[in-house]
């Protein structure tokens, strides 16, 4: 279940949750070819009796065809998938092993395929290339050289528990050692830990359990904060489902990516994906069917890779670029959520790149520029300071073409020759504060994107820099460090993802400023000092990247850890995307929640603790 705290709560424990509108995702499209959805593979748990071959079995429960063995599938062919770079030397590759045997619908298997022939074709994940062998029977030779193990949907997770071809110790060896499990409708229903009333699965998803659903047809998942993370999408999607497992976790040790968004299945805000711990390895468990249609095969690589262990590269570490389009989709955005909540998001989505508002104001001064010289060339995106101290203040009126031009020609200048945001712009209505001019610029890329042209002018209504509250304290106090690392720790315990911002001392703070209060806070308390610590605006992590595993962090290492994280975002005004520990590469997000479980335990015990305990 999610927790739905107040937009704009002003406490000093209460966390900003903004997850729809501070985080603006802007989704790829969905590319599919696959078609092939007719067979009925609805998951029909059961506890009667049912013999086991490796032939086709038509016998039914309810008229759910059995969909049996392929005749061109063998036990141990291995089949690459279109599109495979398997000589290129930075390329990872994955292999999949996916079940074909009795009681998996073939729609299922082949939905799989055509979705991993359309993430290599079309290089969904960087540096990731997938190739996937099918086998009428699992177990410990057949899985042998596999990365990740694909249990699709079928007759039901008793008949897989049941089967004489699928050999569970195998597969619980096999991901206990490290192997990835990636588990659709029938196979998520044998993987869970129990199903409530009717069986115990194989328990390789040993902190989930699943409720029977009896619903056929499509439904919505709303992607949680997790997901975001590991999808690279936000928001709700459409899916198809066939009795699919509702699950719940019944600890902390699981991860929830996804939800039931409606209550066709009975089961709103039931998790509809989840990952979880078994061993050394990673499971993927699934009620919907996005490997049918509609198709998602990015959601399929990226749950893949994620099981498997593997991280995306990054080919280029320059941001990139993006293009007009974009630019003004987001701008449109920005401009609802600023006439919205009278101030503007922490960032913005585009193209998977984590937008900041100083960034955003050179992107659409940019586009601005180049829209009226005629140009449609894509924009680089720049690393850009925020402003240092905001100000300014304007009267009502409108700022005619010609002159909202040359603003956003002075804007570019000014980035490029100090790396930073201006503090403001003169105008003819006065001194137009930061955050006015990256609102007018919005809105004209606004108008832009719906009339694909400049606007001959841009009205604004008179403000100042004190009504967008912007004023930023200039230091909070350790004692205030320690309640908001205690508020932070809590929601990342409870939804398995940061918060978008949290507030201290009346302001609200980016997870990236948090981390760098966190780490100051952790080697002040060791020094013994108690001095109030500066509140600096930091850009967020360009990435968030690494993979760890559990163990515990002694108090010298997390010490080294905290400054080395302060002299990096004193170097470069961001915080790393992760950092090498004794543990593995802890990714941002992860070393958030470190350091607020550090401070929170010096809030209560006045004192650093010998060592933190991670997972």
């Amino acid at each position: 279940m999610t927790l739905t705290l107040p937009l704009n709560a002003v406490s000093a424990a209460t966390i900003n949750q903004t997850t729809t509108v501070d985080s603006v995702q802007f989704d790829k499209s969905n590319s599919s070819t696959q078609t092939n959805t007719t067979d009925n593979n609805y998951e029909t748990p059961t506890t009667s009796t049912q013999t086991n071959t490796t032939t086709t079995d038509t016998s039914t429960i309810n008229s759910t065809r059995y969909e049996g063995t392929d005749s061109s599938t063998s036990n141990s062919g291995t089949e690459i998938a279109a599109g495979s770079a398997l000589a290129a030397g930075s390329t990872t590759i994955i292999k999949v092993l996916i079940y074909s045997g009795t009681y998996a619908a073939t729609s299922c298997v082949n939905g799989l395929k055509t979705a991993l022939n359309y993430a290599n074709t079309n290089n969904l994940l960087s540096g990731i290339q997938f190739t996937y062998g099918t086998s009428t029977v699992i177990n410990a030779a057949t899985l042998s050289g596999y990365d990740v193990l694909y249990m699709p949907g079928g007759s039901g997770g008793w008949y897989y528990l049941n089967s004489g071809n699928i050999d569970g110790t195998a597969i619980k060896n096999f991901v206990a050692n490290g192997g990835g499990y990636l588990g659709i409708c029938a196979g998520a229903y044998a993987a869970v830990a129990t199903v409530d009333g009717w069986y115990s699965g194989w328990g390789i998803a040993p902190h989930v359990n699943a409720k029977v659903v009896n619903y056929e047809g499509t439904t919505t998942m709303q992607i949680t904060s997790a997901g975001q993370e590991v999808l690279g999408r936000s928001g709700t999607v459409t899916v198809a489902h066939y009795n699919g497992a509702a699950m719940y976790t019944i600890s902390s040790g699981a991860k929830i990516f996804a939800t039931y968004a409606d209550s066709k299945t009975g089961y709103n805000g039931y998790a509809d994906i989840v990952g979880d711990y078994y061993g050394n390895g990673r499971t993927v468990l699934i009620g919907s069917h996005p490997e049918l249609s509609p198709q998602y095969p990015d959601i399929l690589a990226n749950l893949i890779a994620w099981a498997a262990n593997v991280q995306e590269t990054d080919p280029d570490p320059d941001p990139g670029s993006v293009t007009l389009s974009q630019v003004a989709t987001a701008s449109t955005s920005v401009k609802s959520f600023f006439e919205s909540n009278k101030r503007l998001p922490n960032y913005v989505t585009i193209n998977n790149n984590q937008i900041t508002m100083p960034q955003l104001l050179y992107l659409v001064a940019t586009a601005t520029n180049q829209i009226n010289s005629g140009s449609t060339s894509a924009i680089s995106i720049q690393n850009v300071n925020d402003a240092t101290s905001s100000s300014g203040s304007i009267k009502s009126g409108s700022i005619l073409k010609s002159e909202f031009v040359s603003i956003a020609q002075t804007v570019i200048s000014y980035i490029n020759t100090n790396g930073k945001a201006p503090n403001y712009v003169s105008t003819s209505l006065g001194n137009m504060s930061y955050e006015n001019v990256v609102y007018m610029l919005s809105k004209i890329m606004n108008y832009y994107q719906t009339n694909n042209r400049l606007p001959n002018f841009v009205t604004m209504t008179a403000s100042s820099s004190s009504n967008n509250n912007t004023t930023t304290p200039t230091t909070v106090t350790m004692s205030q460090v320690g309640s908001a690392a205690t508020t932070v720790k809590s929601y990342y315990e409870s939804n398995k993802a940061l918060p978008s911002s949290v507030t201290i001392n009346s302001q609200s703070v980016s997870m990236a400023s948090l981390l760098n209060l966190l780490t100051t806070a952790t080697i002040q308390a060791n020094s013994g000092s108690n001095t109030a610590i500066t509140l600096k605006t930091v850009n967020a992590a360009t990435s968030y990247t690494g993979s760890i595993k559990s163990g515990n962090i002694q108090k010298s290492e997390f010490l080294t850890i905290a400054q080395t994280i302060i002299t990096y975002i004193n170097t470069n005004g961001k915080p790393p995307s992760y950092v090498s520990t004794s543990l593995g590469n802890m990714n941002f997000n992860k070393v958030v929640y470190m350091f607020s479980k550090i401070m929170n335990y010096y809030q209560t015990n006045n004192r650093l603790p010998n060592y933190v305990s991670m997972a």
